[in-house]
């Protein structure tokens, strides 16, 4: 259980068993919150089965959310709520998909301050915590936009698309690198989430027959650097 921010009082603690046990260890301690810059990324690492706790602080007037954790070794979870320190079975946001990457992210996020637990659930080391200001682009059906990422970046778009079509295709073409394309209607694709993902040098495309009218996001993940 955690508690944050703690009050200077008596805290009542109610230990119940379904069945016997013995030789468990209860203890209460102090719970150390290294503090993150808004879009200033943070290297972590960590062991196997250790929560190591963070906070940034959201200041009204951003209008995309993002927190990413992991892309060195092994395997970090992340656990995100605002305003208290988050559990790990009931965070506002639980990314736990075993990918190189985890992410949660907010569009209109309210202001104030999100803590962050990482938990290792395999022993992890060089990777990066950040928290940003996600910046979308927006597309104009039918007019190709060029396109360049640096070695590990995610870049965003979205594009309107109105009722009544009869098919959509997303695509990258030309240029050079080594990238990946996510597309998804109305949620902000993952690097685990997406009803469309291909990696490819840089031809790729996601297709929909009859598609839904709305906003389609896309995700385009540098794996290698692009133009």
């Amino acid at each position: 259980c955690h508690v944050a921010p703690a009050v200077a009082e008596t805290y009542y603690i109610l230990v119940y068993s379904s069945a016997g046990y013995a030789n468990v260890m209860l203890e209460a301690s102090t719970i150390a919150v290294t503090p993150l810059t808004l879009g200033t990324p943070l290297t972590v690492s960590g062991a196997s089965e250790a929560s190591t706790f963070y906070s940034v602080t959201v200041p009204s007037g951003v209008s995309h959310l993002e927190i990413t954790a992991g892309r060195g070794t092994g395997n970090v979870d992340l656990f995100v709520t605002r305003g208290t320190l988050p559990q790990r079975m009931s965070a506002e946001c639980r990314a736990t998909s075993g990918y190189r990457e985890e992410m949660c992210y907010w569009l209109a996020p309210q202001p104030g301050t999100y803590f962050i637990l990482a938990y290792g659930s395999s022993t992890y080391s060089g990777g990066t915590l950040r928290a940003r200001r996600l910046t979308i682009t927006t597309l104009t059906m039918d007019a190709p936009a060029t396109i360049s990422g640096r070695d590990g970046e995610s870049t965003y778009y979205s594009v309107a698309v109105p009722s009544g079509v009869a098919s959509l295709r997303v695509s990258t073409s030309g240029g050079s690198g080594y990238l990946q394309l996510k597309s998804s209607r109305s949620v902000l694709p993952s690097v685990s989430t997406s009803p469309c993902a291909e990696t490819s040098l840089t031809a790729s495309s996601c297709l929909w027959s009859a598609p839904e009218g709305g906003t389609y996001l896309i995700r385009v993940d540098a794996l290698d650097a692009h133009s």
